[in-house]
């Protein structure tokens, strides 16, 4: 999914929240308990408020679950010292 050229930021990534959150969560709940998959979902969608190369991006649900996955992990390590 690509931005269009009259879209805000904000509005792209709720666009994106509004497609996406329901699949991004599925994945994250099946790793961690419900709690956690609430904060992590949330996040990816926030650091792509954040991204700074956002509207070069095209975006896929492949794309935001591996953000997911990614901040699962660090999240583990960071339980697990």
């Amino acid at each position: 999914m690509k931005q269009s050229n009259s879209e805000t930021r904000e509005d792209f990534v709720m666009r994106l929240f509004e497609a996406y959150y329901t699949r991004v969560f599925a994945f994250t709940r099946k790793c961690a308990p419900q709690d956690v998959s609430e904060d992590v979902t949330q996040e990816v969608f926030v650091r792509l408020l954040q991204h700074p190369r956002l509207e070069e991006l095209d975006l896929s649900v492949s794309y935001l679950i591996k953000v997911a996955h990614n901040l699962l992990r660090r999240r583990h390590a960071r339980s697990t010292r």
